[in-house]
């Protein structure tokens, strides 16, 4: 989806009118209304705006900016250290539990269950992650 179709989504289940969200923004509302036809461009500082005015819809926002902003081969070589970085986090964490016995194993696994419970509650997901902490905490019994 287009910057601007989301923009456009977001702003109306916000119930803002373009006025409303140009007077909030600062943003001439013909401005934004030519952003969400993509007939002008995103720029960072109106992207910043945007998300200071709709904080929670902020990944949305800046999915689609980046998406619309950034080539694909970019992204493909940023996201490849990252990658990179996730399989060596894998294998310190797989060295680190070699160390230790089941029980102990089992212990450091439940720390970072509950850990990621705190975590959930303060973003305020707990609900929607609950399920499946509560599939992971049986998981781990059964080890």
């Amino acid at each position: 989806m287009r910057f601007g179709e989301v923009l456009k989504k977001i702003r109306t289940q916000q119930r803002d009118s373009l006025r409303a969200l140009s007077g909030k923004t600062g943003i001439y509302f013909t401005y934004i209304d030519k952003i969400e036809k993509s007939e002008k461009p995103i720029n960072i500082e109106i992207l910043e705006k945007l998300v200071k005015e709709y904080p929670l819809q902020k990944k949305e926002l800046i999915k689609a900016y980046v998406n619309e902003t950034i080539p694909d081969f970019v992204i493909e070589e940023i996201k490849n250290p990252y990658i990179n970085n996730e399989n060596i986090m894998i294998e310190l964490y797989n060295i680190f539990l070699e160390k230790l016995d089941i029980k102990e194993q089992k212990d450091i696994l439940r720390m970072v269950i509950e850990r990621l419970e705190i975590l959930s509650f303060r973003k305020g997901t707990l609900e929607e992650d609950k399920n499946i902490l509560d599939e992971i905490k049986e998981k781990i019994d059964k080890i």
